[in-house]
Protein backbone atom coordinates (compact mmCIF):
# COMPACT_ATOMS: atom_id res chain seq x y z
CA UNK A 1 0.00 0.00 0.00
CA UNK A 2 1.50 3.67 -1.20
CA UNK A 3 2.52 5.62 1.88
CA UNK A 4 0.14 8.50 0.59
CA UNK A 5 -2.87 6.21 1.20
CA UNK A 6 -1.55 5.21 4.81
CA UNK A 7 -1.46 9.06 5.50
CA UNK A 8 -4.95 9.65 5.73
CA UNK A 9 -5.85 6.69 6.87
CA UNK A 10 -3.63 7.01 9.77
CA UNK A 11 -5.09 10.62 10.59
CA UNK A 12 -8.87 9.58 10.67
CA UNK A 13 -7.92 6.70 12.95
CA UNK A 14 -6.38 9.24 15.38
CA UNK A 15 -9.23 11.24 14.91
CA UNK A 16 -11.95 8.28 15.57
CA UNK A 17 -9.56 6.99 18.82
CA UNK A 18 -9.43 10.82 20.09
CA UNK A 19 -13.37 11.06 19.81
CA UNK A 20 -14.10 7.70 21.33
CA UNK A 21 -11.41 8.77 23.88
CA UNK A 22 -13.06 11.99 24.50
CA UNK A 23 -16.32 10.59 24.51
CA UNK A 24 -15.69 8.01 27.50
CA UNK A 25 -13.72 10.83 29.32
CA UNK A 26 -17.10 13.16 29.16
CA UNK A 27 -19.01 9.92 30.05
CA UNK A 28 -16.90 9.21 32.82
CA UNK A 29 -16.95 12.73 34.12
CA UNK A 30 -20.57 12.58 33.85
CA UNK A 31 -20.66 9.65 35.63
CA UNK A 32 -18.42 11.27 38.75
CA UNK A 33 -20.50 13.94 39.05
CA UNK A 34 -23.86 11.89 39.45
CA UNK A 35 -21.84 10.04 41.97
CA UNK A 36 -20.96 13.01 43.76
CA UNK A 37 -24.68 14.21 43.70
CA UNK A 38 -25.81 11.43 45.14
CA UNK A 39 -23.46 11.31 47.79
CA UNK A 40 -24.06 14.89 48.57
CA UNK A 41 -27.35 14.48 48.45
CA UNK A 42 -27.34 11.58 51.21
CA UNK A 43 -24.95 13.60 53.32
CA UNK A 44 -27.55 16.41 53.48
CA UNK A 45 -30.52 14.29 54.53
CA UNK A 46 -28.13 12.47 56.66
CA UNK A 47 -27.69 16.40 58.48
CA UNK A 48 -30.96 17.23 57.87
CA UNK A 49 -32.61 14.16 59.72
CA UNK A 50 -30.00 14.88 62.84
CA UNK A 51 -31.48 18.23 62.34
CA UNK A 52 -34.68 17.91 62.87
CA UNK A 53 -33.50 14.86 65.60
CA UNK A 54 -31.97 17.83 67.16
CA UNK A 55 -34.91 20.62 67.03
CA UNK A 56 -37.61 17.53 68.07
CA UNK A 57 -35.36 16.69 71.24
CA UNK A 58 -35.17 20.55 72.08
CA UNK A 59 -38.86 21.34 71.47
CA UNK A 60 -39.16 18.64 74.21
CA UNK A 61 -36.82 20.04 76.62
CA UNK A 62 -38.38 23.06 75.95
CA UNK A 63 -41.84 22.39 77.04
CA UNK A 64 -40.48 20.65 80.22
CA UNK A 65 -38.74 24.16 81.06
CA UNK A 66 -41.77 26.53 80.23
CA UNK A 67 -44.25 24.01 82.34
CA UNK A 68 -41.88 24.30 85.22
CA UNK A 69 -41.46 28.48 84.31
CA UNK A 70 -45.57 28.11 84.23
CA UNK A 71 -46.16 26.96 87.62
CA UNK A 72 -43.54 29.33 89.01
CA UNK A 73 -45.18 32.10 87.05
CA UNK A 74 -48.61 31.25 88.50
CA UNK A 75 -47.06 30.85 91.91
CA UNK A 76 -45.18 34.27 91.54
CA UNK A 77 -48.81 35.58 90.49
CA UNK A 78 -50.08 34.63 93.33
CA UNK A 79 -47.69 36.05 95.62
CA UNK A 80 -48.16 39.44 94.04
CA UNK A 81 -51.56 39.34 94.40
CA UNK A 82 -51.33 38.29 98.27
CA UNK A 83 -48.55 41.12 98.82
CA UNK A 84 -51.11 43.57 97.00
CA UNK A 85 -54.05 42.44 99.53
CA UNK A 86 -51.44 42.67 102.38
CA UNK A 87 -49.57 46.24 101.91
CA UNK A 88 -53.86 47.51 101.08
CA UNK A 89 -54.33 46.29 104.51
CA UNK A 90 -51.53 47.70 106.40
CA UNK A 91 -52.45 51.19 104.63
CA UNK A 92 -56.30 50.37 105.54
CA UNK A 93 -54.75 50.38 109.26
CA UNK A 94 -52.60 52.98 108.75
CA UNK A 95 -55.35 55.18 108.06
CA UNK A 96 -57.14 54.66 111.45
CA UNK A 97 -56.76 58.01 113.05
CA UNK A 98 -56.77 56.63 116.24
CA UNK A 99 -53.74 54.40 115.74
CA UNK A 100 -51.17 55.02 118.15
CA UNK A 101 -47.50 56.74 117.29
CA UNK A 102 -46.01 52.96 118.20
CA UNK A 103 -48.34 51.07 116.10
CA UNK A 104 -47.74 53.52 113.15
CA UNK A 105 -43.73 53.16 113.11
CA UNK A 106 -44.62 49.41 112.82
CA UNK A 107 -46.88 49.39 110.47
CA UNK A 108 -44.90 51.47 108.48
CA UNK A 109 -41.87 48.87 109.04
CA UNK A 110 -44.19 46.04 108.19
CA UNK A 111 -45.34 48.20 104.92
CA UNK A 112 -41.51 49.31 103.47
CA UNK A 113 -41.05 44.98 103.91
CA UNK A 114 -43.89 44.10 101.96
CA UNK A 115 -43.08 46.60 99.37
CA UNK A 116 -39.32 45.22 99.19
CA UNK A 117 -40.95 41.72 98.87
CA UNK A 118 -43.42 42.60 96.36
CA UNK A 119 -40.50 44.93 94.67
CA UNK A 120 -38.28 41.28 94.11
CA UNK A 121 -41.67 39.39 93.06
CA UNK A 122 -42.23 41.92 90.64
CA UNK A 123 -38.37 41.75 89.17
CA UNK A 124 -38.95 37.49 89.77
CA UNK A 125 -41.95 37.40 87.59
CA UNK A 126 -40.55 39.77 85.25
CA UNK A 127 -37.40 37.46 84.52
CA UNK A 128 -40.28 34.27 84.49
CA UNK A 129 -41.81 35.92 81.52
CA UNK A 130 -38.67 37.14 79.85
CA UNK A 131 -37.46 33.41 79.76
CA UNK A 132 -40.83 32.32 78.73
CA UNK A 133 -40.66 34.20 75.86
CA UNK A 134 -37.17 33.28 74.97
CA UNK A 135 -38.51 30.02 75.06
CA UNK A 136 -41.53 30.72 72.77
CA UNK A 137 -38.60 32.30 70.27
CA UNK A 138 -37.04 29.13 70.74
CA UNK A 139 -39.21 26.96 69.96
CA UNK A 140 -40.69 29.17 66.70
CA UNK A 141 -36.99 28.57 65.80
CA UNK A 142 -37.01 24.82 66.01
CA UNK A 143 -40.56 24.65 64.03
CA UNK A 144 -39.01 26.99 61.65
CA UNK A 145 -37.00 24.19 61.21
CA UNK A 146 -38.48 20.86 61.18
CA UNK A 147 -41.07 22.98 59.26
CA UNK A 148 -38.20 23.95 56.37
CA UNK A 149 -36.36 20.56 56.51
CA UNK A 150 -38.67 19.28 53.45
CA UNK A 151 -37.49 21.54 51.11
CA UNK A 152 -33.89 22.32 49.86
CA UNK A 153 -33.02 25.73 47.66
CA UNK A 154 -29.92 24.55 46.85
CA UNK A 155 -30.20 21.29 45.28
CA UNK A 156 -28.72 21.16 42.24
CA UNK A 157 -29.44 18.53 39.87
CA UNK A 158 -26.00 16.13 38.91
CA UNK A 159 -26.08 17.56 35.23
CA UNK A 160 -25.46 21.24 36.32
CA UNK A 161 -22.23 19.91 38.09
CA UNK A 162 -21.39 17.74 35.23
CA UNK A 163 -22.14 20.77 32.60
CA UNK A 164 -18.59 22.52 33.12
CA UNK A 165 -16.63 24.30 30.54
CA UNK A 166 -14.45 21.53 30.46
CA UNK A 167 -16.87 18.77 29.47
CA UNK A 168 -18.67 21.53 27.34
CA UNK A 169 -15.42 22.28 25.06
CA UNK A 170 -14.98 18.40 24.71
CA UNK A 171 -18.27 17.56 23.65
CA UNK A 172 -17.93 20.63 21.19
CA UNK A 173 -14.19 19.48 19.84
CA UNK A 174 -15.86 15.98 20.11
CA UNK A 175 -19.12 17.07 17.54
CA UNK A 176 -16.72 19.17 15.43
CA UNK A 177 -14.61 15.72 15.11
CA UNK A 178 -17.76 13.55 14.34
CA UNK A 179 -19.14 16.51 11.46
CA UNK A 180 -15.38 16.44 9.90
CA UNK A 181 -15.30 12.43 10.17
CA UNK A 182 -18.76 12.61 8.58
CA UNK A 183 -18.32 14.85 5.57
CA UNK A 184 -14.80 13.33 4.59
CA UNK A 185 -16.93 9.68 4.75
CA UNK A 186 -19.35 10.93 2.61
CA UNK A 187 -16.88 12.11 -0.04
Amino acid sequence: MPAPLLIPLGIKAVCWCTTLFATGYVCKKGHDAYKHGQKTKQEKYALKTKSLETAREENKRLTELENKLLAKEKLSEENIKNFGKEIGEVKKELADPKITEKRQNELLAKLAFIQTQLDDENKQYKKIRDELDKIAKDRKKNNDIIANAGSNPDDNHWIWQFMTMENIMIMGACYAMYTLLKDDKGK
